[in-house]
């Protein structure tokens, strides 16, 4: 019996024969075991999963909330009867349908999109809040988006107090856009006349 490890997850074991021969001219074979343990094992792996792998098996599908093909019969009131079709596609000013045939495809179309608008419509959200944005929502996203008179210090420092309710009012001041302002217009122009765009029209 070869004790095995427990830390470890697979053990492969190698046999070889060795022969020795005797004083006596007797010889017996001994067996030798070499074993080699593997140190890592797969439960204990650290490695994140393969995003790619849990992907490959997709665990739910949107399939399962459209109808059957077995099953002719929609439900009531997911029936769209062939006046309505033309009526839909009048309000949106698309063409109707050629014939029978593309008639009878564009209601089972919009019958299965009509099932699947109705299991998200009996889905209960009576207590989950409504998502008003895609954002951090944290305490720490939030102080962060915060605006205080900090944020506010140097717009309020252009202010001062007039009149006799010393209503506040922002002091007139001239823009500062020499940086903005500091460039030829002119360079990126293919033709130019002093300080004037050349466009020449159709005739020319």
């Amino acid at each position: 019996m070869v004790p095995l490890p427990r830390s470890s997850s697979f053990v492969t074991v190698k046999s070889s024969r060795l022969s020795i021969k005797g004083s006596g001219g007797s010889s017996y074979t001994r067996m030798l075991l070499t074993r080699r343990f593997s140190a890592s094992s797969a439960s204990y792996s650290s490695e994140a999963p393969d995003s790619s792998m849990i992907l490959a098996k997709p665990s739910w599908s949107l399939r399962s909330l459209l109808p059957a093909s077995s099953d002719p019969t929609p439900p009531g009131d997911t029936t769209v009867s062939p006046a309505q079709l033309h009526h839909l596609l009048r309000l949106s000013a698309l063409p109707l349908p050629r014939d029978s045939t593309e008639e009878t495809k564009m209601i089972s179309t919009l019958q299965s999109q009509l099932l699947f608008v109705r299991d998200v419509q009996r889905v209960d959200t009576a207590n989950i809040v409504p998502l008003r944005s895609i954002r951090d929502e944290t305490r720490a996203a939030m102080l962060e988006q915060t605006v205080g008179t900090a944020q506010l210090e140097h717009a309020l420092g252009q202010e001062e107090f007039f009149g006799h309710s010393k209503r506040p009012r922002r002091r007139r001041s001239r823009p500062e856009a020499s940086d903005a302002e500091d460039w030829n217009a002119l360079e990126l122009a293919s033709q130019s006349s002093g300080k004037y765009f050349v466009v020449r029209s159709g005739r020319n």
